[in-house]
């Protein structure tokens, strides 16, 4: 059962959205094989999610994709496109409750419609994008397509979780923000190639957005070695004393539910175990 703000703000949300996507649908005049090259990147940018290192949250990797449809394709294909290929696989299983669906998708619609209307707002328009030199409204679209991914996630996080929304950004999402911000120049350059040689080379960037990917495993990676060590260490403790067998365990275990009933920030009730 989601908390009563958490449902408030996936109201709000998916109202907002409700509203974006009709109000940018009636210019749907039709689509082409650029839609469909989109759709395909941001399905598969989306389908290998990746679960984040605490909570049940995903950290995904479409963004660049739909920030280079909404300035290329225009805003109601970008929203068709936020709407129907942004699932991931625990979503595709069915393994996700109906109201995050919802919220996903909801999401996705109002940061395309934001970012093409920033885009346009600074003036750009899509037969001046080129890859040589700087593109100050391509730029900003990326940046804020970036913060308002961020930001909705990690303010349903807090909700749901009932923290504070930078304890939420500190304790979720902090370990992944440096590899996950390289979805912005990657974002700027897809919308710039899309005009510049045609969108048959956007399949080309998949390889970075799997970069990306690889990038936020290999953190996860680190983490699971430095735990793992522990693990070791706990064992030839163990091994050297069998009078004393499972104590560290055990003091460890006490300090966790200790410093969950003191509502400490999940990350400082992991550290307390581990210190145990």
């Amino acid at each position: 059962m989601y908390p009563k703000k958490m449902r408030f703000f996936i109201g709000a949300t998916s109202l907002i959205a409700l509203g974006v996507f009709a109000d940018e649908v009636h210019s749907l005049s039709g689509l082409n094989i650029g839609f469909a090259i989109m759709a395909l990147i941001t399905l598969l940018s989306s389908i290998y999610a990746l679960e984040m290192i605490r909570g049940h949250g995903l950290v995904s990797f479409q963004l660049p994709a739909l920030v280079a449809s909404s300035i290329m394709l225009g805003p109601a294909r970008a929203a068709l496109i936020a709407l129907l290929f942004t699932f991931n696989g625990k979503e595709l299983r069915g393994q996700v409750k109906w109201p995050s669906l919802v919220f996903n998708r909801a999401q996705f619609i109002i940061i395309v419609g934001v970012s093409s209307w920033v885009f346009t707002s600074f003036g750009g328009f899509g037969t001046w994008l080129k890859i040589e030199g700087i593109n100050i409204p391509v730029i900003l679209s990326s940046l804020i397509a970036f913060i308002l991914n961020v930001s909705f996630v990690n303010i349903a996080i807090a909700l749901r979780q009932n923290r504070s929304l930078l304890e939420s950004l500190r304790v979720y999402m902090q370990w992944a923000l440096p590899s996950v911000s390289l979805l912005i120049p990657i974002a700027y350059f897809m919308a710039a190639v899309y005009h510049y040689s045609g969108v048959w080379l956007e399949l080309f960037f998949l390889i970075p957005l799997a970069g990306v990917r690889w990038t936020v495993v290999l953190v996860k990676a680190l983490r699971q070695a430095y735990f793992n060590t522990i693990r070791v260490m706990l064992a030839a403790l163990d091994a050297k004393d069998p009078y004393t067998y499972g104590h560290s365990m055990r003091v460890g275990h006490y300090g966790m539910l200790l410093a969950q009933h003191m509502e400490m920030p999940e990350d400082k009730v992991e550290g307390v175990r581990f210190a145990g």
